[in-house]
């Protein structure tokens, strides 16, 4: 029995391993990666550093979530960011 329960909790890791990186790829639910921008995809897009990017992030209260030690920002509110006052 826990021989069974190991083999499908071992499967289930595959699969979820496997959703993860379709999602990554923009292969699956593209709407979400339209949704959420990546810290390392900020600093790309704004040709900005570590430091930088946090004085701006500070500075512009951007909401983000975190997934695990990796910290995503709303497109909105970095949509935000190059609307004139």
């Amino acid at each position: 029995m826990e021989e069974n329960i190991y083999n499908e909790l071992k499967e289930l890791k595959i699969f979820l391993i496997e959703i993860l990186k379709k999602v990554e790829q923009g292969e699956i639910i593209p709407e979400i990666k339209k949704e959420w921008v990546s810290k390392d995809e900020l600093k790309k897009l704004l040709g900005f550093g570590e430091t930088q990017l946090n004085k701006i992030i500070r500075k512009n209260n951007l909401s983000y979530t975190e997934i695990g030690k990796k910290k995503f920002y709303t497109r909105k509110s970095v949509e935000n960011l190059f609307q004139i006052s």
